[in-house]
């Protein structure tokens, strides 16, 4: 069962889930609320969550830590957000023919990645590794009771072998990995551990911390600029322009206000665009003395050779990108509204090179 990505978006009704589960009404206070340092409370709470949502049945031993079901599947969500934001056809849509697999290092007895990321889309598929016996004993029940037997495969490991024993669990490759290793082992040495702690956990993302010098931060994958003096018509026109006068691939879709590029390297640096002007130059030169291709040779099909084309420079490329242009309401007039640039990394590792890339960009589109 495919969950909506808003179902815990509010609190969970306690009361309203006590109606459906008489195990979980037992455990409720007079108030309505649950006793969260009751674990019995809290693992039923888990189990009827995942029953209810997602038409799972789970079982868990009392000895070993329960996971929090909203905050598991907003991690899958997130994953799914993710992957579905870099398909291979860049489309930012949620494919249904897309096989995926994913690898849960460290599942813990509830299994509970694998489980909810098995419910959520059809064809996932999942290896699943613990170093724990009793752990993986629960775990090999719950996915035999989902049954989910041949979608997620699991594996005993050891501190000593691979993190991510491909080999050893049949895969060639995956598409994304789960980490989420318990710190403790139980529930009473997290309590222990909280005594000796001088100072509650420090849990903010670390790119809101003002105090943060942000040349610390990495670049980010996705970069937004405003250029709301410019009508978006014009913005695409001269983006258009700048790009193609470059040695790139690059496919712009006025439809959506948004293209694709890709770069085999930094084509854009003072000595790339100097370089190409003067092979331009060669080409020109040269045209008189090279014969016509005969008519029969021309492509019938010219959106085809573009996207051949296109699809051989994936292959060696440097840096993928995808630039969008979208209309957005200032905040401080809600009457105005303005244009906003976005850039997005899709493809290559050198974050130096997209860095580089949106520089250019954003001094060229705003003059």
């Amino acid at each position: 069962m495919s969950a909506n990505k808003d179902t815990y978006r509010e609190d969970v009704d306690f009361q309203a889930l006590a109606l459906q589960f008489a195990s979980f009404a037992k455990h409720l206070k007079p108030n309505g609320q649950l006793d969260f340092s009751d674990p019995e409370a809290v693992q039923e709470l888990t189990k009827c969550l995942l029953q209810r949502d997602f038409r799972l049945s789970v079982e868990l031993p009392n000895d070993r830590l329960c996971p929090p079901v909203p905050n598991r599947f907003n991690y899958i969500l997130w994953v799914q957000s993710l992957l579905d934001t870099t398909s291979e056809s860049y489309s930012d849509k949620y494919d249904p023919n897309r096989d995926v697999i994913g690898l849960d290092i460290g599942t813990g007895a509830s299994c509970i990645y694998p489980l909810l990321g098995c419910a959520q889309r059809p064809r996932w598929r999942f290896g699943a590794t613990d170093i724990d016996d009793k752990s993986l004993q629960y775990a090999r029940e719950n996915i035999a009771r989902n049954d989910f037997k041949s979608r997620i495969r699991l594996l005993k490991t050891t501190p000593e072998g691979p993190l991510i024993p491909l080999k050893a669990l049949g895969l060639e490759s995956i598409d994304f990995t789960i980490c989420n290793p318990p710190f403790y082992t139980s529930s009473e040495e997290m309590l222990s551990s909280a005594t000796l702690k001088q100072r509650p956990p420090f849990s903010e993302i670390a790119r809101n911390i003002p105090s943060l010098p942000r040349n610390l931060l990495p670049f980010p994958n996705t970069y937004t600029f405003d250029l709301s003096s410019s009508p978006s018509v014009t913005i695409a026109t001269n983006l258009n322009i700048l790009l193609s006068s470059l040695d790139l691939q690059w496919q712009y879709r006025p439809s959506i206000a948004a293209g694709i590029g890709f770069a085999t390297k930094n084509v854009w640096s003072r000595a790339s665009r100097r370089q190409l002007k003067q092979q331009k130059q060669a080409i020109v030169e040269d045209k008189d003395r090279v014969a016509k291709k005969e008519e029969g040779d021309e492509d019938e099909d010219g959106d085809q050779d573009e996207d051949e084309e296109m699809s051989s420079e994936e292959d060696k490329v440097a840096l993928g990108f995808k630039i969008e242009i979208h209309r957005i309401r200032k905040t401080e007039d809600e009457d105005k509204e303005g244009t906003e640039v976005r850039i997005r990394w899709l493809k290559g590792k050198e974050s130096v090179l997209f860095e580089s890339f949106c520089g250019m960009v954003r001094r060229k589109l705003i003059g």
